[in-house]
């Protein structure tokens, strides 16, 4: 673990702040990865709807092609986010060194030399976690049922084509509003797991 080697207390944030990046890095990956099953699941239907000869194969093959591209640049953001934060992990002083030092909170205990947290940070920390842990569970939730509701929705776009048109286009644009839902979903999944698991840097520097 790195840390300072004669400050407790600096160390015991620094330690937090690596946490911090590494919950992300975790988080990242199984996105990734999740992203990653989508976008072969895609190629396998477009190579399927190639060889089809029925009347869906345009909209399959667009659809796949649609899912395909955007999932890789999900993917690309997902890796970025990954790198980056891995990075930190390994090397928490750098980015440690840009972080905003100078609170009343966080130089009082940078001061005291302690590793156990102040009450009066204590207090901070737990008033964030209140609210945070359950809003992580909360969008979690939300992202996995918007995901099986979105599966739902473009598998019966994929296998039926109503006669109407209006059908049709409703059907369509559900679909795709689910998946914009699901993206912002995903950003505030990383974001509220990352500072559940890891509050005392983040509450150090935001409050």
């Amino acid at each position: 673990m790195p840390g300072s080697g004669s400050n407790a207390a600096l160390d015991a944030i620094l330690a937090d702040y690596q946490r911090y990046h590494a919950v992300l890095v975790v988080v990242a990956s199984i996105l990734l990865v999740a992203v990653g099953a989508l976008v072969v699941l895609c190629w396998r239907g477009l190579r399927a709807a190639g060889r089809s000869t029925d009347g869906r194969t345009r909209r399959q093959t667009w659809t796949y092609a649609a899912f395909i591209t955007g999932g890789i640049l999900v993917g690309l953001f997902l890796a970025l986010v990954l790198v980056a934060n891995l990075s930190t992990v390994i090397s928490p002083e750098r980015g440690f060194a840009g972080v905003d030092q100078s609170g009343e909170a966080f130089t009082a205990w940078v001061a005291s030399g302690s590793a156990s947290i102040p009450d009066a940070v204590q207090e901070r920390v737990d008033a964030r976690l209140a609210w945070q842990r359950p809003k992580a569970v909360i969008v979690t939730l939300l992202l996995l049922i918007t995901v099986l509701g979105s599966v739902a929705i473009w598998r019966r776009w994929l296998r039926h084509a109503y006669a109407s048109r209006g059908a049709n286009a409703l059907l369509l644009a559900s679909g795709t509003i689910t998946v914009v839902i699901a993206l912002l979903l995903m950003l505030m999944v990383m974001g509220n797991v990352q500072a559940s698991l890891a509050p005392v840097a983040i509450t150090l520097v935001y409050g």
